[in-house]
């Protein structure tokens, strides 16, 4: 058969493909938004409107299991996946990084609280995979995808803040040191959880996934949160691979002083995690040109109005990662940051939300975005 009506042929079943993906990942979502969670969520005392009504929201999603948190991928067989299921959903790292900011605000209000991060250690407990590293991956139903540094970074940070050390010693342990070893000669560290040598079966076809559709890392910003993670876990032990971290995030800052994100939308969540990591080893005589030039960013980059924008367009997440960033420089950000904050105020919706907008951009299908997501980021950066 002509080469042209094969290609042709493999065009058309890959748009009714990605066709009937997306008709089946709105009637998934759909469902979703009807689930009932009857767990408890935060009882917050004192909160000023602003945060009652924002978490009020949360708690609406709580209620439905997280449902229009959840990210819904269409990852089919034309596309060369073999699972029992073309549809995927999960709420790992989205929850793994809400819960981190929500024990921040819970703890800053006195809420009452146990039961709630009770229930999401045991959902994280769960929701590990168990194969022979036996850590998370953002999809968990996806074979073809191993585990990775961004998801066990939050869930680590997420164990030191719930003083559930054991859990890193006795589940996380295996993929930090698979992770470790996997640091580059530039200090970056490998995305993917995968040994060096003697791949199984299974992770030979992840490793040629990464090789052909999810893209090789080390990634700036994954790099950076991980980091984080194992200085607050146990900096010591890490010292000398925190220390070439920091020297790659040094290198590859850009020249206006922001960093990139291989896998966010913008430049401020990446500017925000590489900031909070040199911030923690506080060396700011060592830094002070990469500190300086980062602070410059934030404040040439400001509207008018006090927010920042992503390509082009005002953004309330963008917005809520550079009023994060400011405030490592008090002294220097005290208008721009209390602009900052008036424009996050007066973009709250009626319903207590901020709005949705993309934050993840996986290779592969859409971008994710969520409403929920949206409101901790920033209800954690008015703080």
């Amino acid at each position: 058969m002509d080469k042209t009506i094969l290609k042709t042929i493999s065009t058309i079943r890959t748009y009714i493909s990605n066709i009937n993906g997306y008709i089946n990942s709105i009637r998934i979502k759909t469902k979703l938004l009807k689930s009932v969670n009857e767990k408890p969520f935060l009882n917050l005392l004192n909160c000023n409107k602003v945060f009652m009504d924002g978490l009020k929201a949360v708690a609406i999603d709580y209620k439905r299991n997280y449902g229009e948190l959840k990210h819904i991928m269409h990852l089919s067989k034309q596309d060369g996946f073999k699972n029992k299921n073309e549809i995927h959903v999960s709420d790992i790292f989205q929850r793994a990084f809400i819960d981190n900011y929500l024990f921040d605000i819970a703890s800053k209000y006195n809420s009452k609280t146990s039961e709630y991060f009770n229930n999401e250690t045991q959902y994280f407990i769960n929701s590990k995979k168990n194969d022979s590293i036996g850590v998370w991956s953002y999809f968990p139903t996806v074979k073809e995808l191993s585990s990775d540094i961004d998801d066990l970074g939050e869930i680590v940070r997420y164990f030191i803040l719930v003083n559930r050390f054991d859990l890193i010693e006795s589940i996380c342990r295996k993929g930090i040191l698979t992770a470790v070893q996997n640091q580059t000669k530039e200090g970056g560290i490998q995305t993917w959880i995968l040994p060096k040598n003697k791949l199984s079966c299974l992770q030979k076809i992840q490793q040629n996934f990464n090789d052909s559709k999810w893209g090789n890392g080390p990634d700036i910003e994954v790099t950076a949160n991980f980091v984080y993670s194992l200085f607050l876990y146990k900096p010591q032990l890490y010292d000398d691979l925190i220390a070439k971290a920091l020297e790659y995030l040094v290198k590859n800052q850009n020249a206006n002083g922001s960093w990139n994100c291989r896998w966010y939308s913008g430049q401020y969540y990446g500017t925000f995690v590489c900031l909070r990591l040199l911030f923690a080893i506080n060396d700011h005589i060592k830094y002070k040109d990469t500190l300086m030039s980062a602070l410059s960013f934030l404040l040439n980059s400001q509207n008018n109005n006090g927010s920042f924008s992503t390509d082009g367009k005002e953004s309330v997440i963008s917005t809520a990662f550079a009023l994060k960033c400011m405030k490592y420089y008090p002294d220097k950000t005290k208008e721009a940051m209390s602009k900052a904050k008036k424009f996050l105020i007066s973009t709250q919706s009626i319903d207590g939300c901020w709005e949705a907008e993309t934050f993840i951009k996986p290779r592969l299908s859409e971008t994710y975005k969520s409403k929920t997501l949206s409101t901790v980021i920033v209800l954690h950066s008015l703080l």
